[in-house]
């Protein structure tokens, strides 16, 4: 069944954006650090990106950067402040009405280059070498993507599916938990501030729609966990830990063929970890601290 199409309404003014493509620069310098205050900044803007677009998914797709001259400045004051997941929460809140019109993801077209290219404002959220790992519970097989590319095709491909197959899809954001919690402001000697390069975002979603064939409801509760970079503060890492109800193989076989048919590959040999694969029992690996 083929995907309809969505109109994209062009807007002027909003504060995510998802730029036409997500340009790469292959000469910066890898070794090119930041500043533990400008770390926290970064995972706090990705958060706060996650938390506000995830829920708007199905129409708007996945946003990938965000807009510094739009923000607040009480934003990048609160997200400091954030200890906890409904520390997140209210954060988020203060920028709700920055988000307007679609947002649209197209490909990445330079999948060899090291690092992502920062345009004007625009800053990304997710690293060049993501990586997502998802284990159906009771499969022997697993899905591991890594590369840009293929992450953001496959956020295209999984949007586009399930639209078509149910109307009125809606996500809702069940829990938000920042682990560990960003350093108080008595705790930022700069020995704390670099131990503390170790984030991660767990959320908890409920996706629900009609089946457009029988009109009937379907539920699921979906747990990720985002990881983010020691280096850079981008989302490194995507693991979907658990889908309840647990997709039918069918359901899992059918998406293994779609992304067949969209030429993205996959590669039945474990191990198998090039950058823009899809592997089958593929076991992580540890990402080096300067990948971007």
């Amino acid at each position: 069944m083929l995907a309809r199409k969505c109109r994209v309404r062009p807007v002027s003014k909003r504060a995510f954006t998802t730029p036409r493509f997500f340009s790469l620069n292959r000469d910066r310098k890898r070794s090119e650090s930041i500043s533990d205050a400008e770390w926290e900044v970064r995972t706090g803007r990705a958060i706060t990106v996650l938390t506000e677009t995830l829920p708007h998914f199905f129409s708007t797709g996945l946003v990938l950067s965000i807009d510094k001259s739009k923000l607040p400045d009480i934003m990048d004051a609160s997200l400091h402040s954030t200890r906890n997941g409904t520390g997140v929460r209210s954060v988020v809140e203060g920028v709700g009405s920055l988000i307007t019109g679609r947002a649209r993801t197209e490909l990445v077209h330079d999948s060899e280059a090291d690092e992502l290219e920062t345009h004007g404002d625009n800053e990304p959220i997710y690293s060049s070498k993501i990586q997502l790992f998802y284990t159906p519970k009771g499969f022997e097989r697993s899905l591991h993507i890594q590369g840009a590319p293929l992450y953001i095709t496959s956020s295209v491909f999984v949007r586009h599916t399930l639209n078509a197959l149910y109307s009125d899809l809606k996500v809702d954001l069940l829990n938000a938990r920042t682990t560990p919690s960003p350093p108080s402001s008595s705790s930022t000697s700069p020995s704390s501030l670099g131990k503390a390069r170790d984030r991660s975002l767990s959320m908890r979603i409920g996706v629900s729609g009609l089946a457009r064939v029988s009109g009937a409801k379907t539920e699921w509760e979906v747990d990720y966990t985002y990881n983010f970079s020691p280096a850079t503060g981008l989302i490194l890492i995507h693991t979907i830990n658990s889908i309840h109800p647990a997709p039918h193989e069918s359901v899992y076989e059918a998406f293994r063929l779609g992304f067949g048919r969209l030429g993205l590959g996959f590669n039945p040999q474990p191990g198998a970890d090039a950058q823009g694969t899809i592997c089958r029992g593929s076991t992580p690996r540890k990402v080096n601290d300067m990948d971007s």
